[in-house]
């Protein structure tokens, strides 16, 4: 039969019967169930058995031995953090052509790649783009065209790449009859060549000729689209 003893909580004097085994478990300590206080229960011993004390089996205290957690457990959430780490990355990285774009990334790609030396595309921002005067008419010269002429502001603080500009025509119920996208090298010219950036606050003239829709489309409207990667650029 197990020996069993009588230790004194030295907080607040609450006593308790421990057993052999858990008086040699974890060195001794021990926490009091009253006021939950962590002791060495071999120095605060007393004399007597429990019986005789009055000490019921119900009050005996757990061990305050703390499970530790093992190198492999430590190991395996290390690895775990290390490949989240890199899977986010390759995101970064492999998508740095869209990810430059957003305000909060840009001047931290673009740190970075004055360091190791990689290429972003151009900062972009179309609803910072505005037309102006846009007028739609009978082309002077030839019949069944007509002349546009508008005007670009980029309102961005930073240069930016021209925009595609996408012409619709619809009729009196709003009905698509006839649309085109006109890419920078088409619409481009003069002063300013395919190739060249969207200065800041600077208006560009544009002039272009098309084929009329037709009295069925009276309504026209304009959108900026982000032009093609392909030959974009190139003059």
């Amino acid at each position: 039969m197990s020996q069993s003893f009588i230790t004194q909580c030295p907080a607040c004097h609450t006593r308790f019967e421990l057993s052999n085994e858990q008086l040699n478990a974890a060195g001794g300590q021990v926490r009091c169930g009253n006021c939950l206080k962590v002791f060495s229960a071999d120095q605060h011993l007393e004399g007597g058995s429990a019986l005789d004390a009055g000490i019921p089996r119900e009050a005996l205290i757990l061990s305050t031995e703390r499970p530790k957690r093992s190198t492999a457990t430590l190991v395996w959430t290390l690895l775990v953090l290390l490949a989240l780490a890199g899977l986010a990355g390759q995101v970064l990285w492999f998508e740095r052509d869209s990810l430059s774009q957003h305000p909060q990334l840009s001047q931290l790609y673009r740190q970075v790649c004055q360091r190791i030396d990689c290429q972003l595309p151009p900062r972009q921002d179309l609803p910072s783009i505005r037309s102006q005067q846009l007028l739609v008419r009978q082309h002077p010269d030839y019949s069944n065209a007509l002349s546009l002429h508008l005007t670009l502001l980029n309102l961005a603080p930073f240069e930016q790449p021209f925009p595609a500009l996408k012409l619709s025509f619809s009729g009196l119920d709003e009905t698509l009859r006839a649309a085109r996208i006109f890419q920078p090298r088409e619409y481009l010219g003069g002063d300013i060549q395919p190739g060249e950036m969207m200065p800041s606050n600077s208006p560009v003239q544009i002039q272009l000729e098309l084929l009329d829709p037709g009295s069925q489309a009276p309504n026209y409207q304009l959108q900026f689209l982000p032009a093609k990667a392909v030959n974009l650029y190139s003059k």
